[in-house]
C-alpha cells in the first residue's frame, strides 16, 4: 500500500518521472490500484488521474506489476464446516450442509501441506497432523 496525504478536496494525478534500472531496461508494466474505484491503471502508458477529498489514505493505492488480482476461485457450493483441533493431534472436519468431497489445507505461506481430492461424500473426517510442523 501507498500512503498518500491529500491537504484539499480536488483532482490529483499519480504519474511516473522518470525509470531506471529493471524498469528502463525491459517493458516491464507497472501498474496503480486504486481500491476506491476498483481501477487498476498502466502508468507506463498515462499519469492515472482521482478525485479525492482531503485526508490521510493508507488503504487506497497499490503499485503492482501485474494486472491480475490474486484471487482463489469461488467454491463450487458453500457449506457450513466446523473444525477441532485438539493438542495439534488431528483435524476434525464437519460439514452440516453437504456431504466433504475433497479437502486441501494450505499453510499461512499458501502451500499446500494436505490435499485429499476424492474422501468420498463424507459429513465428518478426521485427519491426523502429526507429520506436520507445529510452527513454534
Amino acid at each position: 500500500m501507498i500512503t498518500v496525504i491529500i491537504t484539499i478536496n480536488g483532482d490529483y494525478s499519480i504519474a511516473i518521472n522518470n525509470i531506471d534500472g529493471l524498469f528502463e531496461t525491459t517493458n516491464q508494466n507497472i501498474f496503480l490500484e486504486d481500491t476506491y474505484t476498483n481501477t487498476i491503471h498502466n502508468l507506463r502508458f498515462s499519469a492515472y488521474t482521482f478525485t479525492s477529498e482531503s485526508g490521510l489514505f493508507n488503504d487506497r493505492f497499490v503499485l503492482r506489476y501485474n494486472e491480475d488480482t490474486l484471487s482463489l476461485e469461488e467454491p463450487k457450493s458453500i457449506s457450513i464446516l466446523t473444525n477441532l483441533v485438539p493438542n495439534g493431534k488431528y483435524i476434525k472436519i464437519q460439514s452440516t450442509l453437504s456431504p466433504i468431497q475433497q479437502i486441501t489445507v494450505y499453510d499461512l505461506l499458501g502451500r499446500v501441506v494436505i490435499d485429499r481430492p476424492d474422501v468420498g461424500n463424507l459429513s465428518v473426517l478426521t485427519i491426523e497432523t502429526k507429520q506436520l510442523s507445529t510452527g513454534g
